[in-house]
């Protein structure tokens, strides 16, 4: 299961100078927890030291009741906001959003490599961060993360594009390329 809180890294309009400061700051608390967080799971770090999947522990709790795929996709309008305190569940994925109807939360589980691209609202949500920001994926699409709003949050492109984003990304992928999963956490 791969899981991510976005509330630290997310906003939707452009905000104060003081408040944008703050939000880096917890962004980049956030990414130091998530990486040390990655860091101390044997999977990931096998797959970012280019381990084979033989070579990567799984827990029994991987293979959980939830691994059942739903594949719907649930809709979602590329808004600033969208349904509050809400659930979606695209490819067995789950998301949520806050009492605002912002993304904060998604949990994956059986995730796939699948072939990724950029869509509209990606770019869309990037802009309602404001200069300097991206429209990123809690669920990277080249791990079949939907382009819906609910998968996507604005933050800071040096976040977006710095090498802590490509080395999850890029070891989870590689991770599970060569079959190897993510443990449940």
């Amino acid at each position: 299961m791969l899981t991510w809180p976005s509330r630290a890294l997310s906003h939707a309009a452009r905000i104060p100078e003081e408040e944008a400061s703050e939000m880096n700051l917890r962004a980049h608390a956030a990414a130091k927890t998530a990486a040390q967080t990655a860091a101390t799971t044997a999977a990931l770090a096998a797959a970012l030291l280019g381990a084979s999947a033989a070579a990567v522990p799984v827990p029994a709790t991987a293979a959980s009741s939830k691994a059942t795929a739903v594949r719907q996709v649930d809709p979602a309008k590329c808004e600033k906001n969208i349904d509050k305190n809400h659930t979606y569940q695209a490819h067995g994925y789950t998301f949520r959003t806050d009492g605002q109807g912002r993304p904060e939360h998604a949990d994956a589980f059986n995730m796939k490599v699948t072939k990724a691209g950029r869509g509209s609202c990606a770019t869309k949500v990037g802009q309602m961060g404001g200069s300097g920001y991206d429209g990123v994926h809690l669920i990277t699409n080249s791990l079949n993360g939907d382009d819906k709003r609910y998968n996507l949050v604005p933050q800071n492109h040096a976040l977006n594009t710095g090498s802590y984003n490509h080395q999850v990304e890029g070891g989870t992928r590689r991770c599970i390329t060569n079959g190897g999963q993510i443990p449940a956490t």
